[in-house]
């Protein structure tokens, strides 16, 4: 009792009662005297010593108020002791304050269990497929397995749920593919999106915890609500992760691409290329030689002003090596790579993902997205994408998606291309 008086707070006391304040040391607080003391200041004050009818309400109260976001011990004790000075009930030892806490926190992540699994369960067929993760025979009625083929449905559950935890490779062609389909997998169990609305990240991110350190022989030792929700927490967490990692990798690939083109461009440029000096005076020399002979051929005149035909080549070379030819030609490597390699699976990408943007500088490229939907290139969507209102996929022509530079030329010539996605001709 004495270790839990505040030194500032005895030596103000102590001052205002004209005494020392070492002279507590010589007060016996398990005394008869002691007792009646804090009786009377008890009376004085309306404080009162914790009962087991206050021990129930503050566990109540602690559960009513951390059981969506809140399990950090520290925030509780300061709760609790919040509650305990509005109250005017004496704080019991540090035991007893340890055992509410303890008590609050479990009953409170029961309440979040239980609601949880709730809304899991109203979802019809969700807690069914959650159990499927786990479970290799849901029924029990199925045939008799022999050891080796249980075994190897044992290792198929605890292939898809390793696949689903792991995260992802480098990237890569076979990367994106992986990560397409771990996302197909989660969303294929259907968790509500609002079945953790209310319960704070913190919580949400513990259970997955829990989930992911488990096996599934682990998992299937809790009960079926316990389960339910910490498979959930894992998926609903996951589905998040894996859609920003495929929006990474595609980010990444399309760097790679670029960057792969650039330099193939640059080194085919830099093999072929040689600096010509003194264009100006090489321009009059070869004027004056074509006016001095107009009737003789380009070999017999022009070569010999230019000194040769290799200087002529090397300029023809310097002048392809513009930023307009440069671009041009990185855009053609830039395309073959794409429609050689890495078409599969970015179109892939664009079954599982939607792209939406409510900033204007990003509209021609959702627009064009729209377009590749609306002419049938991503033929194998699922119905409900495939089908949507014509007022949700954008503008019917190609204004403000091409860039001007794939403007030039014959407008018709790139009637039904964007970006080096070809399309099928209108019927």
């Amino acid at each position: 009792m004495r270790l839990e008086l505040p030194p500032d707070a005895v030596e103000h006391v102590a001052k205002q009662a004209g005494v020392a304040a070492s002279e507590l040391a010589f007060y016996d607080f398990t005394s008869r005297a002691a007792k009646r003391h804090r009786s009377e200041l008890r009376d004085l004050t309306g404080w009162h010593e914790c009962t087991k009818t206050d021990l129930v309400k503050l566990v109540s109260h602690l559960v009513d108020v951390i059981w969506h976001d809140e399990r950090r011990e520290e925030q509780v004790r300061a709760e609790l002791l919040r509650q305990m000075r509005a109250d005017l009930i004496e704080p019991p030892t540090a035991v007893q304050v340890d055992t509410i806490i303890r008590s609050a926190l479990h009953q409170a992540d029961e309440r979040a269990v239980a609601e949880a699994a709730a809304r899991l369960a109203r979802a019809e067929g969700c807690t069914r497929r959650l159990d499927a993760l786990v479970f290799t025979d849901l029924t029990g009625d199925g045939p008799a397995q022999d050891d080796a083929t249980a075994q190897d449905d044992e290792d198929d559950v605890e292939s898809v749920l390793a696949d689903i935890k792991a995260h992802p490779g480098n990237v890569s062609l076979n990367s994106l593919l992986d990560e397409i389909s771990k996302l197909k997998q989660v969303r294929a169990v259907g968790i509500p999106e609002k079945v953790f609305t209310g319960i704070g990240v913190q919580v949400i991110n513990a259970w997955r915890a829990r989930a992911s350190a488990s096996s599934p022989s682990h998992l299937r030792r809790f009960a079926p609500e316990v389960r339910h929700v910490l498979l959930a927490a894992l998926l609903f967490q996951r589905q998040r992760e894996i859609t920003d990692t495929l929006v990474e990798l595609l980010n990444s690939t399309v760097h790679r691409i670029n960057a792969r083109a650039e330099k193939k461009v640059t080194e085919a440029f830099v093999a072929e290329f040689t600096k010509v000096r003194g264009k100006a005076g090489l321009l009059g020399r070869i004027a004056a030689a074509s006016l001095g002979a107009p009737e003789g051929s380009v070999r017999e005149v022009v070569y010999p002003a230019a000194g040769g035909e290799k200087t002529l080549k090397d300029l023809v070379a310097e002048m392809k090596a513009t930023n307009a030819a440069f671009a041009r030609s990185k855009r053609e490597v830039f395309k073959s790579s794409y429609s050689n390699h890495y078409r599969a699976g970015l179109m892939k990408l664009l079954e599982v993902l939607d792209f939406r943007s409510s900033n204007d500088r990003h509209k021609p490229v959702i627009e064009a997205l729209a377009l590749i939907e609306r002419q049938g290139l991503l033929h194998h969507l699922p119905a409900a994408r495939r089908d949507r209102p014509a007022a949700r996929r954008g503008p019917q022509g190609l204004d403000g998606v091409r860039p001007p530079h794939l403007r030039q030329g014959d407008p018709a010539r790139h009637a039904h291309r964007v970006r080096g996605v070809r399309l099928p001709d209108p019927a």
